[in-house]
C-alpha cells in the first residue's frame, strides 16, 4: 500500500499506451495489425505522426481515451509513431514491442504470408514460339500482397487493393504447371498452389 501511495502522484500525470492484441512473435515481412488504447490523466486532443512505413487510425472515444490502430510490416526497418498534443509528446518505437521470427522457405516461395490465398480466373495463352503467358488474380487476407514475386525474369504485379492484385508471368512453353508456395499464418505452414498451363 505504501508503494502505491509513493507512485500515485506519478500515475496521475502519466499516460498509458496499452496494446490489446500483441502476439508472442511475428514472421519476417508479416503485416502487423496492432490495436492500442491510449489512456490520459487529463482531457487532451492528440494527433499522430507516424513514420512513412506505418499506417495509423486514431479515434477518440471520450476526453480521456483514444483507440489507436497501427499497421506495418514486420521487418528490420524502423517503425515509429509519435503522439503529439498541447504540452504532450510521446514517441513509440514499435520494434520494441514485436519479436520477429525468420522463415526457411521452400523453392518457388512467393514471398507472401497470409491467413489464406486463392487464385481467381487463371488464364494461359501462347506468348511467342518458346513461351506462354499466364495471368490470374490473387486474393488473400491479412497479407503482404505487394511482395508477391516468382523466380521468372518477366512478370508484373498490379495492386488492386490491400488484399487483391492481378499478376502475369512469362514462362517456358514446356512448363505444364505454374507452382509456388505461400506461408499460411493460421496453419503456420507453407501451402502449395498449382496452376495448370493449358
Amino acid at each position: 500500500m505504501r508503494i502505491l501511495l509513493i507512485f500515485l502522484p506519478f500515475l496521475l500525470f502519466a499516460e498509458i499506451v496499452k496494446f490489446e492484441n500483441l502476439k508472442p512473435y511475428y514472421y519476417e515481412n508479416q503485416i502487423v495489425n496492432l490495436k492500442a488504447k491510449i489512456i490520459l490523466p487529463n482531457p487532451k486532443e492528440i494527433y499522430t505522426m507516424p513514420s512513412s512505413n506505418v499506417e495509423v487510425n486514431l479515434t477518440q472515444k471520450n476526453p480521456y481515451l483514444y483507440n489507436l490502430n497501427i499497421k506495418f510490416k514486420a521487418d528490420k526497418n524502423d517503425h515509429n509513431v509519435i503522439l503529439i498534443g498541447d504540452k504532450f509528446y510521446k514517441a513509440i518505437d514499435l520494434k520494441k514491442f514485436i519479436k520477429i521470427k525468420n522463415l526457411t522457405p521452400p523453392v518457388n516461395f512467393s514471398h507472401v504470408l497470409a491467413n489464406n490465398l486463392t487464385i481467381i480466373n487463371p488464364i494461359s495463352s501462347k506468348y511467342d514460339k518458346t513461351h506462354n503467358i499466364v495471368s490470374f488474380t490473387i486474393k488473400c487476407s491479412e497479407c503482404n500482397i505487394n511482395d508477391f514475386n516468382l523466380s521468372y525474369p518477366e512478370q508484373n504485379l498490379t495492386i488492386i487493393s490491400n488484399d487483391k492484385a492481378s499478376y502475369y508471368v512469362i514462362v517456358p512453353k514446356n512448363l505444364k504447371n505454374l507452382t509456388f508456395y505461400y506461408f499460411n499464418l493460421k496453419k503456420e505452414t507453407f501451402e502449395k498452389i498449382t496452376i495448370p498451363i493449358q
